[in-house]
């Protein structure tokens, strides 16, 4: 099956709900109650409905923590989070003892790796959050950009 991608989805930007006929004598009527998220289509995330997520990391057993709500930002083709009480973050703690957890906006949820960048543009990605979370107020956004906060970027690469 192939879309015609999310800009075309609805009307005006929203769902629209339709009549679904009755299925004939040889047909199925199936309910979908979620789907994947596909890095492919990260453009979700990415326009603007989606300012914050949630993040779970994975306990040693392998079970989900629960989620807890995040900002993330894109630079390039990569997505980012940062923790805000830097390294000392108990859900950034969490997450570089198994470097793997679970990503949520709305229905959508992805596997995800969490991976520290030694490549990462922290200049860029301060960017990125000033320019997305700005209307925020400075002080929030000043302890995404910070050292500390900084020295908590992780990359989330999918699984």
């Amino acid at each position: 099956m192939y879309g015609t991608g999310i800009e075309r989805v609805g009307h005006d930007g929203k769902p629209e709900l339709v009549d679904v006929p009755a299925p004939g004598r040889d047909q199925l009527l199936i309910r979908v109650d979620a789907v994947g998220l596909c890095f492919s289509d990260v453009k979700l995330i990415r326009l603007g409905g989606a300012d914050e997520i949630e993040i779970s990391t994975r306990r040693p057993d392998g079970s989900l923590r629960p989620f807890v709500p995040i900002w993330i930002v894109a630079v390039g083709d990569a997505l980012y989070v940062r923790s805000y009480r830097g390294r000392r973050g108990s859900w950034f703690h969490h997450a570089l003892q198994r470097h793997e957890g679970r990503i949520r906006t709305g229905a959508l949820q992805r596997d995800v790796i969490f991976e520290e960048p030694d490549d990462a543009d922290d200049r860029a990605i301060d960017e990125a959050y000033r320019t997305k979370y700005g209307r925020s107020g400075g002080g929030y956004v000043d302890a995404m950009v910070s050292p500390n906060a900084r020295a908590a970027t992780l990359r989330l690469v999918p699984r």
